[in-house]
């Protein structure tokens, strides 16, 4: 708890133990609420019972109260949720608009269990005509929030230090110990062990490091400079000699912490933490290892603001090996008006940050039409990020123990988004938009949810001759060009492990050639010979799967474009094995079904390929592909976010899309800002993603740490 010096004098609120029901209490509800919400009062305790979950602030416990500026007080109450854990802002704020704060404007996530919080603030912008309001907001709650002891005390001179106190819950249940902060701790992706043990490591003003992996140590310190505020000065590190990956951090030099954890599960990316009243003790299996329990570390002192982190004992390890986050470098306009690149840089520092933290391996950067090729500009001329910027991007990635690979679209969308004149100043290198769908093509399994044909059978019935996007790869000038792109781009990437080639929904694959030619040969030798230039590098090669998918063998999914009229799926014996396949699958209902299992994770591993998984904004989808990744013994999962700077937009901006209801409605119904989190639980502990994603709105989760925060 937040305590004080000095005795807090006099009762501001009335009624505050609901002794005469909701005299001068307010319980506001918004009306898409009032159906679906129950209110009711006994011994001393209101319970508000929610049917379904709204934004916050339609459901609100509100009370105006006589404060005045400059004054400190202290409101205090204790809580308690059934239900999914959810947050829940606490304000003093004007009663009408602007709704400016009044001086408290935070956050809690409200304990299974009574808790007791209290809130610290100083009194600002109070006017007489716009009465100041205790608002306690929790529609965004589903099930029961309970309330009780409510107290708003002032003083003129606050001196707040940290006290740790125990107080009882409900009769017969354990009591409660909370260090200052009552907030719930989450780790993102859930471990799967945690011992929780009464007590707390304050932090100190000078933290002594002790770690044996120097890459380690600066992580820390500098994510600890982050969260709090401390300077470079107020760490000292010691190199610890041992085999094992170790850190250790105490307030005093002569603190030995080594001894706290024997060892770490034996798995890639395992780890034990073990937080002391002396010290703080992580060991990993490996560097990935220490560095994922650097990470749970460090997200527990983001919701400990006061330092006193919470005594615990965490074993953890994943269950997917490679997990990773593809998403477009977007240009900084996609941001905002007049956004500057480092506009852009500050939203993906965040982004990395957040992937970091929930405990991410790879990077993929799709890059489309937005990269400054030195040897071939004309090919993207209004791209906007240099070499050099490309290494910023990449830098703030490794900052947070990222490994970033790129996506260049190297077969049918290379030109994506590019001016007619750049089209036709490379004409004979493009194919054209000519029709080759036939009555025979179409089945009833092609609907997708709004009845429409899929994507790839839409491309064809609009072909009109005219020039597509994508290469013509019959051209002998086409491989030399995206071979000397490639080139480029991997050196900007620093060279990385894998290189992302694209290749998918190619709609217009070969549609000027004689009906004769094999397109499942001509897109393997394209592919090959790609892999293989990569392959002198000491780079693998990474593709879309799609263009080797028939919706023929697997009606029931949507993305799939390698069938008919095209076949390009009879590529897939053709292709070298040591590409890895990027087998992407977002969950749409085809046919009237939704998918719960991806046969063709299997089917490319019986082709002899490792796969990767990539779903988007479905949890469902995360889940189960999950799954059937770790059944075949796949590589792993990448999430994608192919609009997550709209969900960014739409959570920073009050204004985003106003004069678009429609795009606002279609963001905001994808959840997508939540994909980072979500991604993460999904592909960490398969067996219990789906109970863990339930226990939090991954959505509000990130909004909780965005950079810029929605105004009130």
């Amino acid at each position: 708890m937040l305590c004080s010096t000095v005795v807090f004098a006099g009762e501001y609120l009335e009624n505050p133990d609901f002794s005469k029901g909701l005299a001068s209490w307010s319980v506001y509800l918004h009306p898409s609420m009032r159906a679906t919400t129950k209110r009711h009062i006994a011994q001393g305790v209101l319970t508000v019972e929610i049917g379904k979950s709204g934004a916050s602030h339609r459901v609100q416990l509100m009370q105006k109260v006589a404060i005045k500026n400059g004054q400190s007080y202290k409101l205090s109450f204790d809580a308690k949720r059934e239900g999914p854990e959810s947050k829940t802002q606490i304000l003093c704020s004007q009663q009408g608009k602007p709704f400016k704060s009044q001086g408290l404007n935070t956050s809690v996530m409200f304990l299974d269990q009574w808790s007791h919080h209290e809130f610290i603030f100083k009194a600002k912008n109070v006017i007489e005509k716009n009465s100041p309001v205790i608002r306690i907001q929790f529609g965004n709650q589903v099930g029961t929030v309970a309330f009780r002891n409510f107290s708003l005390t002032g003083s003129s001179d606050i001196k707040p230090v940290i006290k740790i106190d125990t107080m009882p819950a409900t009769k017969n249940s354990t009591p409660v110990t909370q260090a200052y902060s009552t907030i719930a701790i989450r780790i993102v992706p859930q471990p799967k062990q945690v011992t929780k043990v009464k007590g707390v490591f304050l932090l100190g003003e000078t933290l002594y490091i002790q770690s044996n992996n120097s890459k380690a140590a600066d992580l820390f310190k500098r994510e600890v400079i982050f969260i709090t505020g401390k300077h470079e000065d107020d760490f000292q590190t010691t190199t610890r000699s041992s085999e094992s990956f170790f850190l250790g951090v105490a307030n005093t030099a002569d603190v030995d912490l080594f001894g706290e954890i024997k060892s770490a599960p034996r798995h890639q990316g395992g780890y034990a933490l073990s937080i002391l009243p002396k010290g703080i003790a992580i060991k990993g299996y490996d560097e990935e290892g220490l560095r994922n329990g650097i990470q749970s570390l460090l997200q527990v002192l983001e919701q400990v603001p006061s330092g006193a982190l919470p005594q615990m004992l965490v074993r953890d390890l994943p269950d997917l090996k490679f997990r990773a986050m593809h998403t477009r470098l977007r240009p900084p306009n996609h941001f905002g008006k007049d956004k500057t690149i480092e506009d852009a840089l500050e939203v993906y520092r965040w982004m990395f940050r957040r992937l970091g933290r929930y405990k991410y391996t790879h990077v993929c950067l799709m890059m489309k039409g937005n990269f400054k090729f030195k040897k071939h500009p004309e090919v993207w001329p209004n791209a906007v990020y240099s070499h050099e910027d490309v290494k910023r991007f990449v830098a703030l990635a490794n900052e947070h123990g990222l490994e970033v690979f790129p996506e260049v679209k190297t077969l049918g969308k290379f030109f994506f988004g590019q001016p007619k004149a750049t089209l036709e100043a490379h004409e004979q290198m493009l194919d054209r938009k000519i029709r080759t769908h036939t009555g025979s093509w179409k089945n009833i399994f092609h609907a997708n949810r709004s009845g429409k044909r899929l994507s790839a059978e839409q491309k064809q019935v609009k072909g009109d001759g005219g020039l597509s996007i994508g290469f013509n790869v019959q051209n002998p000038d086409v491989l030399p060009l995206v071979k000397d792109c490639i080139d480029e781009m991997y050196e900007a990437f620093g060279q990385p492990q894998w290189f992302h080639v694209g290749a998918d929904e190619a709609h217009f694959f070969g549609t000027s050639w004689p009906k004769e030619v094999n397109r499942g040969q001509m897109y393997a030798n394209y592919i090959n010979a790609l892999n293989r230039h990569l392959k002198q590098k000491g780079c693998r090669t990474m593709m879309w799967g799609d263009m080797l998918l028939s919706h023929l063998q697997f009606p029931y999914f949507f993305e799939n474009h390698g069938g008919p009229p095209l076949n390009t799926f009879e590529a897939m014996p053709l292709l070298d094995k040591d590409i890895v396949i990027a087998d992407w699958h977002y969950g749409y209902e085809v046919g009237g079904v939704k998918p719960e299992h991806y046969p063709s994770v299997s089917w490319f591993r019986q082709h002899g390929f490792d796969v990767v998984g990539v779903p988007w904004f479905n949890q469902p989808g995360m889940r189960n592909f999950a799954r059937d990744i770790a059944a075949t013994s796949s590589m792993g999962l990448m999430g994608s976010s192919w609009a997550l700077h709209l969900a960014y937009n739409l959570h920073t901006n009050k204004d985003a899309f106003k004069n678009k209801p429609k795009t606002r409605k279609k963001i905001a119904g994808r959840h997508e800002l939540g994909v980072l989190a979500s991604t993460s639980e999904a592909s960490w502990s398969i067996l219990k993603s789906k109970e863990n994603m339930a226990q939090y709105d991954s959505e509000q989760w990130e909004a909780r740490w965005l950079p810029v925060k929605l105004s009130p």
